[in-house]
């Protein structure tokens, strides 16, 4: 670096300014980057905290009120006995039966030792578990004695004192009890053991030596990682040097403390702070080394093409060197999943864009390769449909937001496997493909790839065609296409990308192959660039038909990501179907795509629920067969109800569409499967092959003459939760279900159980689908690394990852959550006659199976903002989703006969 500074002597005070300015300006990036990142990473910090001292504050609350209920339960059974008049030793029997790990197991408890208490008539100590105390023993003086008696039949529960039993911090749960005269007849109480919680307290933190204690209303510990400082009284206000306190206070007064060591809580900051000094630095030196050699260019580099070569060559490598650096640093920062979504954000904006010019580098490396005779060959085998499939997978993300279509013709008879530089056979493709690309603003670009017999035996002549319909050229530009640093129209494609080494490369690379590239073009029409390669034949395999269909079909799906498709439905009012499937969000989906057919449509929420409406009797044109549901999987309910004689068609809708599967399918009793996101065009083809097709032309004829052949967009629109609210209530029942499911799986501890891991991955498969039918693929993406954790027991991903997911799945429920579900405030003015009349309204539609009734007076009841029926609204729309009007009925019946 220093021979570039000492050549500033040599230099006009111009290019020292330039350069102070370089500096001046990297400086002040550093800077204010920092500032953005110390309020981004501190708010970030300070979420994270918050959220774990909730849940922390809300787990507790849960854990300290379950001894509480089975208390209550225990007491009031007592009290009965009591006032029946039952003998005091049943009583005692009773305890002891309450105070067994069988009855704890029973009522899913286990978090208190026994039941004990004073019966005050008889003046006895009774434990449950068999404990005797000593001669010396006062009941009356032990804190719960007192604390029953103040709380006069309540639930009273004292501060945490060493219990005399088991000599460990207990708190005590007690309840004075009453005969039949009203008068207390005794106390009953379980303790609670303090260190249960130790665990899920001192565990808590958001770096890996944070840690949590816990300190009663008087502020003394009777939680900590160091046992030797319980009972010690704590000033939370003042943390020891280093050290940062946040500080939340229960419902009963004790106080949630988690501790973070300051270095740890800023770390973040700290690499990101050092990460943007390192790439100032690195860009800015690069900078002044580029503007120097610029300047020695101009004084002492003015002559021969070749010299121009060599600088630019030069120069590449020094820029490539640190560019390698700066992208794997980023990619690095950005494999951590806990970044924000703004520091996310400009790290891929600074990888695209150093990605880009370590593109325009490595044109630039390339050529001076080429111009000095350096550029090698890599010979080797290689398979033409990958090479393809890699090239169109690439390109097709070029097209954009242009009204481009994308043609692909691949020759059947083509060698499966050639040999060659199958790199530089890519590079050629990109190449000409991103041209055309960049050229044609709307219309059409086509990419042939056949084959021709060449002289030499063992080899084969690679004929590639790219064609546009873009702006084309004259004459003299074809003359100069080819020609270093050159591009045309300047004006119109000043937008363009690049700076015009593309196919200058090409036809070097071709040539250095062996090849020759021509091209005819048209101003205003498009060009037609004809590559002709010679290239190895290995073995007689040729791609054959499948092969080059599906790299067709590929090459459609792609396409069909940018144009809606439009089909054709016929309405079928003929036709019945069964949906089945564990995810309400994909019945939902299910049902709106099957909805322009006018089918009658049935759901099932589970293979057991599939076959007893077969067993009921009822016979459908085609069952939709989810394939993971829990307990039972559709592959074994569809085998269940083969048994059972059931021969009409039943049709796999899968998410797990791998190579194989088919085969599975077929050969367990299905007639077909369509792949989960469905796919329009396969469901349209088995809907009129399984149900149109097999009736009366008469049939057919009546049902278009009634209603009409109508073309309708695809139905991705109309399934976005913003144009389907029914769809993002079914999903945010169906996330609660999975989130619920994931919470209990994770508290048990990895590794999991068998049980448990199935679960795990029911769950998780189940919102891998939902939520690609909410459109968050991310979130989609997270589900599915998961779901295949899952099935390869990765306990160290699933404990990793896992509880990221949980969280970012609870955000996104709480965003799809209309105002009136997330508002605090009760409307107590509530027209109570209207929400009877539309139940009265409800449950008479039901009688009369008529669902859209139902479900019009269950829409305007949820529009009156009615809070405190939202779980009888949630469960009737839950009800009428599956045809469940029996069942509507009875619940409406219940909830009526209980106000």
């Amino acid at each position: 670096m220093y021979k570039y500074f000492s050549k500033l002597k040599e230099f006009n005070k111009s290019l020292a300014a330039r350069l102070l300015l370089v500096l001046t300006a990297f400086i002040l990036m550093v800077m204010s980057s920092s500032f953005i990142m110390f309020r981004t990473l501190n708010s970030k910090n300070l979420r994270s905290t918050n959220e774990i001292m909730n849940d922390t504050a809300l787990i507790v609350s849960q854990l300290l009120n379950e001894p509480k209920i089975v208390l209550n339960f225990i007491a009031n059974h007592i009290e009965a006995m009591y006032k029946r008049g039952e003998e005091l030793s049943a009583i005692k029997n009773y305890m002891t039966e309450c105070s067994t790990f069988r009855f704890r197991e029973s009522i899913n408890i286990a978090n208190y030792n026994s039941v004990y208490g004073y019966f005050i008539n008889a003046g006895e100590f009774h434990d449950g578990a068999g404990w005797q105390p000593n001669d010396d023993y006062t009941p009356g003086t032990r804190p719960w004695f007192g604390a029953a008696l103040a709380a006069n039949g309540q639930i009273a529960i004292t501060s945490p004192y060493i219990a005399t039993d088991t000599q460990v911090l207990e708190i005590a749960y007690a309840r004075l009890i009453f005969g039949a005269d009203g008068n207390p007849a005794g106390i009953i109480c379980i303790n609670y053991q303090i260190g249960h919680l130790k665990d899920l307290i001192i565990n808590k933190s958001v770096t890996p030596n944070g840690y949590g204690f816990m300190l009663d209303g008087d502020y003394k510990v009777i939680i900590h990682p160091d046992d030797a400082i319980k009972g010690e009284t704590i000033n939370k206000e003042n943390p020891a040097p280093g050290l940062l306190m946040f500080s939340r206070q229960l419902d009963n007064g004790w106080h949630l403390i988690i501790v973070i060591p300051e270095k740890e809580y800023y770390k973040e900051l700290y690499e990101m702070i050092l990460f943007i000094s390192i790439l100032a630095a690195i860009l800015a030196a690069t900078l002044i080394i580029i503007l120097v050699r610029l300047e020695a260019a101009k004084r002492g580099l003015r002559a021969a093409d070749r010299a121009k070569s060599s600088f630019l060559a030069a120069m590449s490598h020094e820029i490539r060197t640190p560019m390698n650096a700066i992208l794997g640093i980023t990619e690095i920062y950005l494999q951590n999943e806990t970044l924000g979504q703004d520091i996310r954000g400009g790290l891929e904006k600074i990888y695209m864009s150093g990605d880009m010019l370590l593109g325009i580098i490595n044109d630039i490396l390339d050529l001076s390769k080429i111009e000095a005779g350096k550029l090698e060959m890599i010979t080797a085998n290689y398979e033409v449909a990958s090479l393809i499939s890699d090239t169109v997978q690439l390109n097709m993300m070029r097209i954009g937001s242009k009204p481009i279509e994308f043609g692909l013709e691949v020759d059947e008879n083509l060698p499966a496997i050639l040999v060659g530089d199958e790199l530089r056979v890519k590079q050629i493709l990109n190449n000409l493909l991103s041209n055309g690309f960049k050229y044609t603003a709307a219309g059409a670009v086509t990419l042939s790839v056949t084959a021709e017999t060449a002289d030499s035996e063992g080899k084969i002549i690679l004929l590639i065609d790219v064609s546009d319909t873009g702006q084309g050229m004259n004459k003299e530009q074809v003359e100069k296409l080819f020609d270093e640093y050159s591009r045309f129209n300047t004006e119109t494609n000043r937008s363009t990308e690049g700076i015009g080494l593309g196919l200058s490369i090409t036809r070097n690379l071709i040539h250095t192959m062996g090849g020759t590239i021509s091209v005819t073009s048209e101003p205003n029409k498009g060009s037609v660039f004809t590559v002709r390669l010679p290239q190895g034949k290995a073995g007689s395999e040729v791609l054959g038909k499948e092969m080059a269909d599906n790299l067709h079909n590929f090459r459609t799906s792609s396409r069909a990501q940018m144009k809606r498709v439009q089909i054709t439905r016929e309405p079928m009012p003929y036709g019945k179907v069964l949906i089945v499937d564990d995810v309400e969000t994909n019945i939902f989906v299910a049902k709106g795509l099957l909805k322009p057919y006018e089918l009658k449509i049935e759901s099932a929420e589970s293979g057991f629920a599939a076959i007893e409406k077969i067993k009921g009797g009822n016979v459908y044109d085609i069952i939709f067969m989810d394939h993971m549901m829990p307990e039972m999987d559709g592959v074994e309910a569809t085998k269940i109800i083969r048994e059972m004689g059931y021969t009409e068609p039943v049709v796999a809708l899968t998410a797990n569409a791998v190579a194989g599967q088919a085969e599975i399918f077929l050969g367990n009793g299905f007639n077909d499967f369509i792949s989960k996101p469905i796919d329009i065009r396969r469901l349209n083809l088995a809907l009129n092959k399984l149900i149109r097709d097999k009736q009366p032309p008469e049939v057919i004829e009546a049902a278009r003459n009634q209603a009409g052949l109508r073309s309708e967009q695809t139905a991705d629109d109309k399934l976005h939760p913003s144009a389907n609210p029914k769809i993002a209530e079914s999903f945010i029942r169906d996330a609660k279900k999975s989130l619920a499911a994931l919470n209990v799986i994770m508290d048990k501890g990895i590794p999991l159980s068998d049980e448990s891991m199935w679960s795990y991955i029911i769950h998780t498969h189940g919102m891998k689908s939902a939520l690609a039918n909410m459109a968050r693929m991310d979130l989609s993406a997270i589900a599915l690394k998961l779901e295949q954790s899952g099935r390869d027991k990765n306990s160290k991903v699933i404990a990793a990852e896992t509880p990221n997911f949980i969280n970012l799945l609870s955000t996104y429920v709480d965003e799809l959550l209309p105002p009136d579900k997330i508002s605090t405030e009760i409307n107590t003015n509530v027209d109570m006659s209207f929400i009877a009349e539309r139940l009265h309204e409800i449950k008479a539609a039901c009688g009369e199976y008529d669902e859209r009734a139902a479900a019009k007076a269950l829409a305007e009841i949820k529009a009156a903002s009615w809070p405190q029926g939202t779980e009888l609204l949630d469960t009737i729309t839950e009800k009428l989703l599956h045809s469940d009007f029996e069942e509507i009925t009875g619940i409406i019946d219940e909830y009526t006969n209980n106000k």
